[in-house]
This record gives C-alpha cells, sequence and structure tokens, in this order.
C-alpha cells in the first residue's frame, strides 16, 4: 500500500477510537479512490453523493455524523527531490513557514488546504486537513472560525499556529494548525457532533 492510503488508515483507526470512546477502530475507512471518484464523476456533470469527497468516510452509522460535518483530508511526505548542477540530490522538506519564506509560487501547504477546502465547498462540509510530515507528529488543520466556535464549547488548547492561506476566499483563507493528538484531547467528539456546526 503506497505511504498515503497506510497513513489514511492510520488517522482512520484514530478518528474511530475517538470516536467510540476507545471502544472500536473501524467506525471510519479510507474512501473510494481516496475521493477521486467524486472528482471524476463531478467533472462528468454527475450528481455526487457527498461523502465520496475527501479521504476518508464513515464505514459504521455511528460515524456518519461526523462526516455529515467534516471533509477529511489527509497528506503526508511530500519532500520535494532535485538534482543539483554538480549531480548531488537535495530534498526540501516543506513546512509552514513556506508561507513566508517560500520561493515556490505556491507553497506545498497552500496546495494542500486549497484540495481540502475544494472538496469541502462542493460537499457542504467543514474542511479538515490531517497531515504529517516526514519524521514529524501528525497535525490538523481547520478554518479559524471553526476553531474559534470550538474555543466556545471546549477550553482553549495550548499550542496552534494561526496563517493565513492566499487566494482562497473567505473563511477558509484563515487557518488554525495544531497537533492531532492534542485536537482530539481537547475536543469531545459527542459534544463536537451535537454542535452540529459546519
Amino acid at each position: 500500500m503506497a505511504k498515503g492510503g497506510s497513513f489514511e488508515l492510520e488517522v482512520a483507526k484514530k478518528l474511530s477510537l475517538w470516536l467510540t470512546d476507545g471502544k472500536r477502530d473501524d467506525a471510519v475507512c479510507r474512501n473510494d479512490t481516496s475521493g477521486g471518484r467524486a472528482t471524476v464523476r463531478l467533472k462528468n456533470k454527475k450528481k455526487t453523493n457527498i461523502y465520496m469527497h475527501g479521504d476518508l468516510k464513515h464505514s459504521d452509522d455511528l460515524a456518519k455524523p461526523l462526516f455529515d460535518l467534516w471533509s477529511v483530508e489527509c497528506k503526508t511526505g511530500y519532500a520535494s527531490k532535485s538534482i543539483l548542477k554538480n549531480g548531488t540530490k537535495k530534498v526540501t522538506h516543506w513546512d509552514v513557514l513556506d508561507l513566508l519564506d517560500s520561493r515556490q509560487k505556491k507553497p506545498m501547504v497552500c496546495s494542500m488546504w486549497e484540495q481540502c477546502v475544494n472538496d469541502a465547498v462542493l460537499s457542504g462540509r467543514q474542511p479538515v486537513l490531517i497531515f504529517r510530515r516526514n519524521q514529524k507528529e501528525v497535525c490538523v488543520t481547520i478554518n479559524l472560525n471553526y476553531y474559534l466556535t470550538l474555543c466556545s464549547y471546549f477550553n482553549v488548547p495550548g499550542n496552534i499556529i494561526e496563517a493565513i492561506i492566499p487566494n482562497i476566499q473567505q473563511p477558509n483563507n484563515l487557518i488554525v494548525i495544531m497537533k492531532f493528538s492534542e485536537f482530539l484531547e481537547w475536543t469531545d467528539s459527542k459534544t463536537l457532533i451535537d454542535m452540529r456546526v459546519k
């Protein structure tokens, strides 16, 4: 299985355990072709089930309320490799700081968030990007408005990064990034679902 597929399974398991208070690890699963089927159907102007968008979906009805709210995109890896003039290989690891100092036309974090937002908008749900850089911990990205809404239900968490993503419409141009493990500890799945805030 490709690196991205195994990461999707890892995230699906963590979300399943979070939703079921540690009782089950199979309530969430990978989406067919990681949401690619929805893209093809939309290009052919076919009506598309909202759960086809994103990388994850519910595999049990008890997880359906979460996926009524969220469109989840999972990303991992994405180091870029280039060959220098002297023949040596150079590996560039992407970073949130690329928003400030990257020479790329569109930094990797922007591309990932843009894809996540596009799927969420098409399916009328909240964009949730879960990513892991190479050799780092898993992080989650949500828009600032959604984060502030969550703060009114849960105690404000510790470490977060706020950023502005250019060329995306409000409210999704303002994002908050935090550790995925801290997000799962910070929120309670039942309260989050009961909020019904998209």
